[in-house]
């Protein structure tokens, strides 16, 4: 088998190493989170129960947060 038809791989530590790369940048957002969330939502992001829901929770209240404000902006500067 020639060298042009063997499939290229990654080597091992790359692999490794963005792996820990992106373990310690979860770990910092959510040590950033848990800064600004209530206590008993980022105990249970600790403790792996109800992710999905405190999420979704998340997104929702930022959706909101965001609409109005931009609303807000929206009518002064058109008004």
């Amino acid at each position: 088998m020639s060298n042009k038809l063997k499939k290229k791989t990654r080597p091992v530590q790359a692999e490794s190493k963005q792996d820990s790369v992106v373990k310690e940048a979860w770990e910092n957002m959510n040590n950033d989170f848990s800064k600004v969330l209530p206590a008993f939502v980022t105990r249970r992001l600790q403790k792996k129960e109800g992710k999905l829901w405190v999420m979704v929770v998340v997104t929702l209240v930022e959706l909101l947060v965001l609409g109005v404000v931009g609303k807000l902006l929206y009518d002064w500067f058109t008004g």
